[in-house]
């Protein structure tokens, strides 16, 4: 399976491509930045394409996505994360994914097998609206964790998050590329369900 990525650098999205190099399932890698990848997540599986609005998705970009059959969007973060700015966290979170859904379910289904769907995992009600307008060509998985501890967060911080059960970001990355690989029963996975997922590293 070839898949896109976004949010490649971030505190999840960076655990995503590796979970995803190291996949024999995950063939192909394109990821969407706007700035080149550090060194430590660059593979022969990756395709890095420079991206600058997230807002517009056009042709001569969909040829480069041709083959992909799904998307993990990582980019975003909580309000307070994005600058205590509820517009751009919005925009970000909400909008941008899915005018990429919409892009990528109308724009790259023509490459796909007929008849399979196009699957896009992410942590947004709005995609759930999207799937049921376009429910023969778009699977979605929402996913809801309560608390993400970075990769290169301090020891006391990792010890501390233990006591309020948060996920790592490694274990919330392996969990997502499960979720695109094999789906799920429910499109909402809420965070407990997350933990089991991310010990599953078929």
């Amino acid at each position: 399976m070839k898949i896109i990525i976004t949010g490649a650098t971030g505190v999840i999205g960076g655990p995503i491509v590796q979970h995803c190099i190291r996949n024999p399932s995950i063939t192909g890698i394109f990821v969407l930045a706007r700035k080149e990848l550090p060194a430590d997540i660059k593979s022969p599986k990756v395709t890095y394409i420079n991206h600058q609005d997230f807002s517009s998705y056009p042709q001569e970009l969909l040829k480069k996505l041709a083959g992909a059959e799904g998307c993990i969007w990582a980019l975003g973060g909580s309000v307070q994360e994005l600058g205590g700015n509820y517009n751009i966290a919005r925009k970000i979170t909400v909008d941008w994914p899915v005018k990429a859904a919409q892009a990528f379910t109308t724009g790259l289904r023509q490459y796909l097998p007929l008849g399979q769907m196009f699957r896009f995992g992410q942590a947004e009600m709005a995609l759930i609206d999207l799937q049921s307008k376009l429910s023969n060509d778009l699977n979605v998985w929402c996913v809801r964790p309560y608390g993400v501890v970075p990769t290169d967060a301090t020891s006391l911080r990792k010890a501390a998050s233990k006591w309020v059960n948060f996920i790592s970001a490694d274990d919330c990355g392996a969990a997502m590329v499960n979720i695109l690989l094999r789906g799920h029963h429910h499109a909402i996975i809420e965070h407990e369900e997350l933990q089991t997922l991310s010990r599953d590293r078929r």
